[in-house]
């Protein structure tokens, strides 16, 4: 996936409660009476599932190209179609390696599979490299799983470190679930880009919303 070219439209999650590891911790010092050190990958309240949020590495290129042609076909929210958004293992190496603090992708993966990405863009240029532009894609039988929800904590963190202050993206009108998913987590409409997206002969409007994360 080329974040210069690739457009998302918001993939809207509502989860089940995931237990944060501070909360893991104290329930395993209640009962052990020790300290007991967590890895980052969260765990469910079960402890059975885990999910690990972390930034792409280049082993993973195979695996995000056939996770992102499965997105392509679960959703009509996204700008490139299939023919558009395949690429070969190269061709995806090379879009990994290109990562930075100025381009990134964030993967989330549970059963050693990739389930989720966040991918971020920001343009370096002094004046407007406070400015984030994202999108998150995850899979259908991972909605409402909160994979949405953690790939934002952990790249508005991983955005603080670098500076960044704002947060911006823009949802098709016609999404309500992610609007609301947005919304829900701090983003406000700023405008509409009108008849902006066309899709099966049928014109779309574009909502533009923001988050300011370090005031």
């Amino acid at each position: 996936m080329d974040l210069n070219h690739t457009k998302w439209f918001g993939i809207a999650v509502n989860r089940q409660k995931v237990l944060p590891v501070a909360k893991q911790i104290d329930k395993m010092n209640a009962r052990n009476e020790q300290t007991i050190h967590l890895p980052q990958p969260e765990v469910s309240e079960q402890g059975l599932l885990k999910m690990e949020i972390r930034q792409i590495e280049l082993s993973d290129a195979k695996n995000f190209i056939t996770f992102y042609n499965t997105l392509v076909k679960q959703t009509d929210f996204l700008l490139s179609t299939i023919e558009e958004a395949t690429k070969t293992v190269q061709q995806q190496e090379s879009s990994i390696k290109k990562c930075d603090d100025y381009k990134q992708i964030f993967i989330a993966i549970e059963d050693n599979e990739i389930v989720g990405f966040m991918g971020i863009s920001r343009n370096p240029m002094s004046k407007v490299k406070h400015i984030a532009n994202f999108a998150i894609g995850v899979l259908d039988a991972y909605k409402r799983q909160s994979v949405a929800t953690n790939l934002l904590s952990f790249a508005e963190n991983w955005l603080k470190d670098k500076g960044v202050s704002r947060l911006e993206m823009t949802v098709i009108s016609e999404n309500k679930p992610a609007i609301k998913f947005y919304e829900k987590n701090g983003f406000s409409y700023e405008g509409t880009r009108h008849n902006s997206i066309k899709m099966n002969n049928k014109f779309y409007d574009e909502l533009f919303m923001a988050k300011i994360i370090n005031k």
